[in-house]
């Protein structure tokens, strides 16, 4: 499990790097528009405020912050810390 998530957080330091962030962490277009045709959600879809609501829960479950960066203490409990500088 330690191993899966400092791949996780480390691939998320690599995209930060290179300028990706929470504006980019989108669902496809199709999911939050198009009702689900059958089972116990059908009729339904993800709004934008479900999404956004989801998206801080999964930052928080990993460590990151509100805009997805991984915080100082979570590259200290999975041993990234020394691969960067600079904290985010």
């Amino acid at each position: 499990m330690i191993i899966g998530r400092r791949i996780c957080t480390l691939e998320r330091l690599i995209l930060n790097r290179e300028g990706i962030s929470r504006n980019d962490d989108l669902l496809p277009r199709r999911i939050m528009e198009e009702p689900l045709p059958e089972g116990m959600a059908k009729g339904r879809v993800i709004t934008p405020k479900m999404y956004d609501e989801m998206l801080d829960e999964y930052y928080l479950e990993r460590g990151w912050n509100e805009r997805g960066i991984p915080n100082p203490e979570t590259l200290e409990r999975l041993g990234l810390h020394h691969l960067f500088t600079t904290s985010p």
